[in-house]
């Protein structure tokens, strides 16, 4: 029963961290999102190198996070 908890908690630990790491992904996209003027510069950012990992990063750790939650 002991081991239960203990695994639990880790669990819920990292459900924090992914959630902190997933929250802090979107905050970097949304602060570029509104420093894109226009529609150009917005389309540049969409087609960028760093947009692609930051979005890959978001959803690989986002499906690890429902992986946990459905723990």
């Amino acid at each position: 029963m002991i081991e239960k908890l203990a695994v639990r908690k880790m669990l819920a630990s990292y459900e924090r961290k992914l959630k902190n790491e997933i929250n802090s992904i979107e905050a970097e996209i949304q602060k570029m999102n509104n420093v894109c003027q226009t529609n150009e510069m917005l389309e540049i950012w969409h087609q960028s190198k760093r947009y692609a990992e930051l979005s890959t990063k978001k959803c690989a750790l986002y499906n690890v996070y429902c992986d946990i939650m459905d723990m």
